[in-house]
């Protein structure tokens, strides 16, 4: 009888074999979502390229790169990869543009725990703002030394 216990021990050893699976081909191959009866399961993979500097590309990265703009009067593609404190202090890095998300449209990875995390675009654009103002505060402080 297949278990939830048992499907965790097998998704385990089967993202184990994925890596060294992934690693040949220049791929990041994981197991997704999982379905299961007390017969049956069934497993998605998600599959995505890795560049040569080790940055994994994101299913969302493309849509933020070609649509962030009509999206955004404050953002631009090159704001992808942009890192911003969040809540607590924890560093979120912007990976991505999900189309279909119409409150929470913008894909963070948290530098502390790699989990995604999703954002209203009005918290991405007043980060950036905040970042914005940050730098000329420093840059008036050196200019005044």
């Amino acid at each position: 009888m297949i278990s939830k216990e048992l499907l965790e021990k097998v998704r385990s050893e089967l993202d184990a074999a994925l890596l060294t699976i992934g690693a040949a081909n220049g791929l990041q191959i994981r197991s997704g979502n999982c379905s299961y009866s007390k017969t049956t399961a069934t497993f998605k993979l998600e599959v995505a390229e890795v560049s040569e500097d080790g940055e994994v590309a994101s299913k969302f990265a493309e849509p933020f790169v070609r649509l962030i703009s009509a999206w955004s009067q404050t953002l631009d593609a090159d704001d992808l990869g942009f890192v911003f404190s969040g809540a607590h202090g924890v560093q979120f890095r912007v990976v991505g543009l999900n189309t279909r998300a119409r409150k929470f449209p913008i894909v963070c990875e948290s530098l502390e725990d790699g989990h995604t995390y999703k954002f209203t675009l009005e918290a991405v654009e007043r980060a950036k703002q905040l970042a914005v103002l940050k730098t000329l505060s420093s840059l008036e402080e050196e200019g005044g030394k």
